[in-house]
């Protein structure tokens, strides 16, 4: 029987899962668009597989730390994952609400922007949990820190 997890855990899968979801179907959809250039295509599936590596270490932090404290370089990846993914929505939300059509879109230019900026609020605010995860202060248990000593 599984252990019950440390906190913060949580947050770590949940964020983990979302992204993968997100930008595995960012990749799936710029290479599925004609309408743009091989040069923007491979521009946005290099820029997606980075933030899909560092959801996949992430993951592997999570799991590993289930049941024990990270380790510091365990809390530098979370942090590193949570900060390039939250932080390319928080560049790209404002650019999608400015920006006018994007090459090969035909459809509802509102329902987009509304979808897109959902997608980087949800992101940015997982992205936020993780980053609180890797803090004592969330850990709440000081038996349990969210960082061992070594």
């Amino acid at each position: 029987m599984l252990s019950k997890p440390r906190p913060g855990v949580w947050p770590v899968l949940i964020f983990t899962v979302w992204t993968l979801y997100v930008w595995l179907n960012r990749i799936s959809n710029a290479l599925g668009n004609d309408a743009i250039s091989s040069a923007s295509k491979a521009f946005s599936v290099a820029l997606s597989l980075t933030v899909v590596a560092l959801a996949v270490a992430a993951a592997v932090v999570g799991v590993r730390g289930w049941s024990r404290a990270w380790s510091r370089a365990e809390v530098l990846t979370l942090r590193v994952a949570a900060g390039w993914a939250g932080g390319l929505w928080l560049v790209l939300v404002p650019k999608i609400l400015i920006d006018g059509r994007p090459a090969g879109f035909d459809g509802n230019l509102a329902a987009f922007k509304a979808v897109h900026a959902v997608l980087g609020l949800i992101s940015i605010g997982l992205a936020a949990l993780v980053w609180r995860s890797t803090t004592r202060v969330y850990a709440g248990d000081e038996s349990r820190p969210a960082v061992s000593a070594g």
